[in-house]
């Protein structure tokens, strides 16, 4: 069955980002284990494309994709970002309160559907608190003080944006520990960078003429994804 995605269903998209967070339970990595690295991972994966390649994501500075737990289906792809040196267990120059995560979640919009905008963004937001709200930004942002305690045990506040690229939209989660640096404007302005690079490295025009649309729970496959070194 084809999936139509209309405006009024946007905000559920949104929404749903965080409840894909949860698969950070699975990986490993949390705010209270870096300091006790157990995993060895190949660095330098900062950037992947999506989407028959007309989708591309670009890490922040310091920041690269975890191989493992990336994932994707013929129309949308999920990726997680931490620090490089987390990744690769270097713990020489850590300091915790620097350390972050970031979720990244693409999927297609429908044919003449308005992107999304701090409207989208806060209506997806139905239990907690909005705090701040940046629109000066690469993407619209809203600050948000959950009511719950986030799986990787992470600050209740936490950033998230969203932006599009080739009619498919990239929504981000940015998690930080209790008191880190990137709960401030420096969370919102990374975000912001990881927006800035995407764009500049995505085609200007479609790779193909046509992105298949059909998916089934069954086709989610490991993903098909062409690191660029």
């Amino acid at each position: 069955m084809r999936r139509i995605l209309n405006f009024t269903k946007l905000t559920g998209q949104i929404g749903a980002i965080i409840a894909l967070s949860g698969c950070l339970q699975s990986t490993g990595l949390s705010f209270a284990t870096t300091e006790s690295p157990s995993r060895s991972h190949a660095t330098g994966l900062t950037t992947i494309r999506f989407a028959e390649e007309n989708v591309v994501l670009s890490a922040p500075a310091g920041f690269c994709f975890d191989r493992e737990t990336l994932a994707e289906t013929r129309e949308n792809g999920f990726a997680l970002l931490a620090r490089c040196d987390v990744l690769s267990a270097n713990t020489q120059s850590r300091n915790a309160r620097d350390l972050g995560l970031i979720t990244a979640s693409v999927a297609p919009l429908a044919e003449n559907q308005t992107p999304p905008d701090i409207a989208a963004l806060k209506a997806a937001v139905p239990t907690g608190e909005i705090v701040d709200i940046r629109e000066d930004l690469a993407l619209p942002l809203v600050q948000v003080k959950a009511d719950t305690t986030h799986p990787v045990q992470a600050a209740q506040t936490h950033w998230r944006g969203v932006f599009t690229q080739h009619r498919h939209m990239i929504a981000l989660t940015l998690y930080a520990p209790d008191r880190g640096h990137l709960l401030t404007k420096q969370g919102a302005l990374l975000l912001s960078e990881m927006a800035q690079r995407s764009n500049a490295r995505a085609p200007q025009t479609k790779n193909a003429d046509h992105v298949a649309q059909k998916s089934t729970a069954a086709a989610v496959l490991r993903p098909r994804l062409r690191p660029v070194l």
